[in-house]
């Protein structure tokens, strides 16, 4: 009898932690947080396209395999043999810069939606925390690549296949909810201060 009432405690417990998370991701949706957050995410971006860039001096006109959209085993082979070892080396360095941008990027389309669609911001906040997460697995599973290469596992290459496809279309989904959140609180803000202004 005392072990099933603590286990109801516990199934009870659950969606106090999940409204606790989300009363606390609502606290945090202030100006200023949401503010940094947008400008350390600009500043990843910079980092990461400066890493990008010193792939191109080794490597010119290969593209990042985490970019490519549905690539087979014969694609990775391919694209990672082209590299050469300088450019593998580059893109491992690369994977390490990007592991920085996905929780920036997550973290600021989250509170953009959480402002600018305080009713719908859940479901809109889907998408960047499954970039964040699926990208992190993705980069971890192409660090491994470029150990194992030449001779990659192709259930490694199967396996992280799917991730970088979820994880490019959710990028996709994401970025317009920041871009028309950005402008709807900014169209707010400016209402707000004519309104004061009166």
């Amino acid at each position: 009898m005392e072990e099933i009432t603590t286990l109801s405690n516990f199934a009870g417990g659950r969606p106090n932690l999940f409204k606790l998370i989300k009363t606390k991701i609502e606290a945090l949706a202030v100006t200023r947080a949401m503010f940094i957050a947008i400008v350390l995410y600009m500043f990843s971006l910079i980092t990461l396209n400066i890493s990008d860039y010193q792939i191109k001096q080794v490597a010119p006109g290969i593209p990042k395999p985490d970019l490519v959209f549905g690539y087979t085993y014969t694609d990775i082979m391919d694209i990672f043999n082209r590299l050469g070892e300088a450019g593998r080396q580059a893109y491992a360095v690369n994977l390490i810069v990007d592991s920085i941008m996905p929780v920036l990027f997550a973290a600021a389309v989250i509170l953009v939606v959480v402002r600018a669609f305080p009713r719908f911001w859940l479901p809109l906040s889907i998408a960047p925390f499954m970039f964040f997460i699926l990208d992190m697995i993705e980069n971890v599973a192409f660090a491994q690549m470029i150990s194992q290469f030449p001779n990659i596992d192709v259930s490694l290459v199967a396996f992280t296949r799917p991730l970088t496809m979820i994880k490019l279309i959710s990028f996709m989904i994401a970025m317009p909810s920041m871009g028309i959140g950005a402008i709807m609180i900014l169209i707010r803000w400016t209402r707000e201060r004519r309104a004061v202004g009166k």
